[in-house]
């Protein structure tokens, strides 16, 4: 069974990671790692996130 991580992350660093993601100018795996951390934060489960994201 996969190990459960809760994601609680602070409003500076949600605000970084959105400002990474609307820039847009870092590599593709950086910003889909962005991407997934910020639905986590949300409450999204890991299957939920892949049917967002189009994993």
């Amino acid at each position: 069974m996969a190990k459960k991580y809760i994601v609680k992350l602070t409003d500076v660093e949600r605000e970084s990671l959105q400002a990474l993601i609307r820039q847009g100018k870092h590599s593709a795996r950086q910003l889909f790692r962005a991407r997934i951390l910020l639905l986590s934060d949300k409450g999204n489960t890991g299957s939920v996130i892949k049917l967002l994201l189009d994993v």
